[in-house]
């Protein structure tokens, strides 16, 4: 049974509200993007703010699904989670993909499972190709089970270019041999120092970006 058509209890909604959603979107589609942006603004959310409506909500997010992606940001998956082990289960599992957007199509870089979903993004971002990703889809699992089996074809499927597998392509960048020294006088400050702007341009070519307003 797909994810989004899960065995969940009925719905909460009145018939007033029910007859309002029926006359305002005949188009499926429109009808999922509203319980889709309903849904969101209640999940970035604690659930614990949502006592007597949150299985509407819920069921709203998950049946958006069948026309949609839902999308939400870094900062509301802290409460994404927690929404999922409240109302869908206490042992849920995520596999993830990592894409590179370019132009129309995703290039999938990597697909792993865990259930610590926002450590594991963290310990993501110190790896190289990490910085190339673009795009992270999240699919939620009842259970450790259901997840290993998912990334397993995943993996098959997409052949992500970063996973270490035989079903991958295993690519890697070749680290940069660093120079390692003790500075003359052990004062590091003898060094011939780049001027912070000449540093901040050309970080800034590279896609970096800075809070300051004006560099001197």
């Amino acid at each position: 049974m797909n994810y989004y058509s899960g065995p969940l209890e009925p719905p909460l909604y009145d018939k007033q509200f029910k007859r309002v959603m029926k006359l305002t979107f005949k188009n499926p589609k429109e009808t999922a993007r509203y319980k889709g942006f309903f849904a969101y603004e209640a999940m970035k959310e604690k659930i614990k703010f949502h006592l007597s409506n949150r299985k509407d909500i819920f069921l709203s997010y998950r049946q958006s699904l069948s026309h949609q992606d839902f999308i939400l940001f870094l900062d509301d998956m802290a409460n994404f989670i927690e929404w999922h082990k409240e109302m869908y289960s206490a042992d849920v599992h995520f596999v993830y993909t990592f894409f590179k957007e370019l132009d129309d199509q995703l290039i999938p870089l990597y697909v792993g499972k865990t259930k610590n979903l926002k450590t594991r993004i963290t310990a993501h971002s110190e790896k190289q190709w990490f910085l190339h990703a673009s795009r992270l889809a999240i699919e939620p699992h009842y259970f450790d089970g259901d997840a290993t089996v998912r990334e397993s074809r995943l993996i098959r499927k997409l052949k992500p270019l970063f996973n270490r597998s035989i079903d991958g392509f295993s690519m890697s960048f070749p680290k940069d041999e660093i120079a390692i020294t003790v500075p003359k006088e052990n004062d590091v400050s003898t060094y011939n120092i780049a001027p912070p702007e000449i540093g901040v341009k050309h970080f800034q070519e590279l896609g970096a970006v800075t809070s300051l307003a004006n560099i001197k």
